[in-house]
């Protein structure tokens, strides 16, 4: 094995155990909590998409209590922000 080929395996390995240590792991929020809102451009930021793709995302994921991300007040978009990234990064 070449020395790339066994760094690739090293790091295959880790995303594997962070991808299980994040399924187990628990979330600190309840449904009963209000959720931490954040703007589109902040979450476009953290996420790195697009804001009109965030917008996209939030409309096709409305905000209950059981899922989605997207909340809309004041004809504006809010992210529910954990759960958009845990989304996000689980794709």
């Amino acid at each position: 094995m070449t020395d790339a080929a066994a760094r690739l395996d090293i790091i295959e390995t880790e995303i594997r155990a962070l991808r299980e240590m994040l399924r187990s792991a628990p979330t600190a929020a309840t449904s009963s909590d209000p959720p931490v809102t954040i703007a589109v451009c902040e979450a476009a930021w953290l996420s790195g998409m697009s804001e009109s793709q965030v917008r996209r995302d939030c409309a096709a994921n409305p905000y209950t209590d059981q899922a989605g991300f997207g909340i809309k007040i004041g004809g504006r978009w809010r992210v529910a922000k954990y759960r958009y990234l845990d989304a996000r990064l689980r794709v």
